[in-house]
């Protein structure tokens, strides 16, 4: 099926990235190289989870598979709101604090849990599609 290649494709993505390239970039780039590319990395990463997503939503949408649609549409979502409101306030944040504004890390702490937070909750739930 569509969705479950779609699906199997975006989960392996997300564990690569974090197993693979962000350890290997913050082993090996100095501090405002390593920044550069997780600022230019991050979105693409949650643009390309926000398209797989939607579209394996959409399929399992028309085929009636409405609570894994419903599933599919919490995961859409959290790459749209990774994308579109906690990457730029995790930016904001980590600037701040970097400028010596103490109450920024803990901003900073915050809004980065929240975002691994739902990333970690996408791939529970794309693996709870595909095995129910």
């Amino acid at each position: 099926m569509v969705h479950e290649i779609l699906i199997i494709s975006l989960i392996s993505i997300m564990i690569f990235f974090s197993a693979v390239i962000t350890p290997v970039a913050f082993k090996n780039l100095q501090t405002d190289s390593l920044q550069l590319f997780l600022r230019a990395v991050f979105p693409v990463l949650f643009s390309i989870g926000l398209i797989i997503s939607g579209i394996f939503t959409i399929v399992l949408g028309l085929m009636s598979e409405t609570f894994h649609a419903s599933l599919g549409l919490l995961v859409t979502v959290g790459f749209a709101v990774n994308k579109f409101w906690l990457t730029n306030r995790i930016n904001h944040a980590k600037d701040q604090f970097d400028a010596g504004n103490d109450a920024a890390g803990k901003k900073f702490k915050l809004f980065h849990f929240i975002s691994v937070a739902i990333y970690i909750l996408q791939i529970i739930l794309m693996i709870f599609i595909l095995t129910i």
